[in-house]
């Protein structure tokens, strides 16, 4: 058996987990040890590195080896962007887009607020907080999570960033013409798919075209992917220079270039990686509403598309099978394997399955026992670990139980 590390994450970032005592963490802790078999968990941070070492040091006495799980662009613990920090849409504005952005954005404990990684305020605030916190805080490793620019949940438009004062600089120096040509090109795509139907779809985009190449913006998508490429970069070498292990949350691989995660670029750089492989779950990074807010923003450019249409179109720009409404089904993890095996990445970089085990009413997501089974079965010969997502505050016992009995 190949899976020989198990990991799950720990956030007490809600209001009514925050109010946990610190003996109901720990009791929660110890369960996933001994169900599961967990050897790691890694720990959402506080806003104040007390909270943090309090986390950290529920995790150690429960018999498990305690991560940080560090959020670079979004959601930064006490680190919320200025609107001057947040990336730039081609329009102008600031944040989130709207075509068919999901109504959860904002509902919750997180925002999804994305800064430009480009902007060096930011940035260095950001890290100078990452290192305070490890001063302090004694943990194996860094799970670095939100290293990315908004997702289709934040809107379409927003995938068309950033074009802030920075950007436009650096894009200059590298592409030797104006960010701002690309800008209108953005424009442009937005008005061509107002008069999108079915049949003209299939006749003016060849399979195999990306919403990069189909929209003219490929060097926009080599600029963003290389920005997200420096940033990590940067980070992994503060954690190598303070004896850090690292490891990155990632998109699935076929979502990943959507979001300027280049998995070739970045896994050089890391111990691990974690793929995002959620079929189930109608938030952030999941299949289902990923590509339902990209069916939902079609639809509501052009009145001329329906559902199923949208559904093919949005699969053939992702070179999957895309379902019009629901759950992906479980061959979407092995097809999603077989790109990563595809890739040829470093033979040292460990693969760290990311697999729902969740149960949250308020998404929804509540994964059936059978279903979490049998993607154990596809992934434990295939994959170096596996990361039970995302809070393990949320598994059910049996689910622990499952995993436990797939990792023996």
């Amino acid at each position: 058996m190949r899976m020989n590390w198990i990991a799950t994450q720990l956030s007490l970032g809600s209001r009514a987990d925050a109010a946990l005592p610190l003996s109901a963490v720990q009791a929660a802790i110890r369960t996933a040890v001994d169900l599961a078999g967990v050897q790691a968990v890694m720990v959402w941070p506080s806003g104040n590195v007390e909270a943090i070492e309090r986390d950290v040091s529920a995790v150690r006495r429960s018999g498990a080896e305690p991560w940080l799980w560090f959020p670079l662009l979004a959601d930064v613990p006490g680190r919320r962007p200025r609107p001057d920090q947040q990336v730039m849409l081609f329009d102008g504005n600031r944040g989130h887009g709207k075509l068919g952005a999901w109504n959860g954005l904002g509902a919750g404990e997180e925002e999804f607020l994305f800064s430009c990684p480009n902007d060096p305020v930011f940035v260095d605030a950001v890290e100078q907080w990452l290192s305070e916190i490890l001063e302090r805080v004694e943990v194996r490793g860094v799970m670095l999570d939100r290293i990315r620019y908004p997702s289709p949940a934040n809107g379409l438009e927003s995938l068309f960033t950033c074009f802030c004062p920075r950007c436009e600089t650096l894009f200059r120096s590298e592409k030797g013409y104006p960010l701002a040509r690309l800008a209108d090109r953005a424009r442009s795509f937005l008005q061509r798919a107002q008069r999108l139907t079915g049949e003209s779809f299939s006749a003016e985009w060849r399979s195999g075209d990306t919403l990069w190449t189909i929209s003219g913006l490929a060097d926009l998508a080599l600029f963003r992917s290389r920005s997200i490429t420096r940033l990590v970069q940067r980070v992994s070498g503060l954690l190598r220079g303070r004896g850090r292990k690292i490891g990155l949350d990632l998109f699935s691989p076929r979502l990943g270039p959507i979001v300027a995660q280049d998995y070739g670029a970045l896994a050089p750089l890391v111990d691990w990686i974690k793929p995002m492989m959620y079929c189930h779950a109608r938030g952030p990074a999941g299949f289902p509403l990923e590509t339902a807010c990209l069916q939902a923003a079609l639809r509501e450019l052009a009145s001329g598309i329906g559902a199923e249409d949208a559904a093919r179109m949005i699969g053939a720009s992702l070179g999957m099978e895309v379902p019009a409404a629901g759950s992906f089904p479980l061959s979407t993890i092995t097809r999603e394997i077989d790109l990563i095996e595809s890739m040829h990445l470093p033979a040292g970089l460990s693969i760290m399955a990311g697999l729902e085990a969740v149960r949250l009413p308020e998404l929804p997501i509540d994964v059936p026992g059978e279903d979490l089974s049998s993607a154990l079965e596809l992934v434990r010969e295939r994959c170096d670990g596996l990361i039970a997502s995302w809070n393990l505050l949320h598994i059910p016992h049996d689910n622990l139980r499952r995993i436990g009995a797939a990792s023996r």
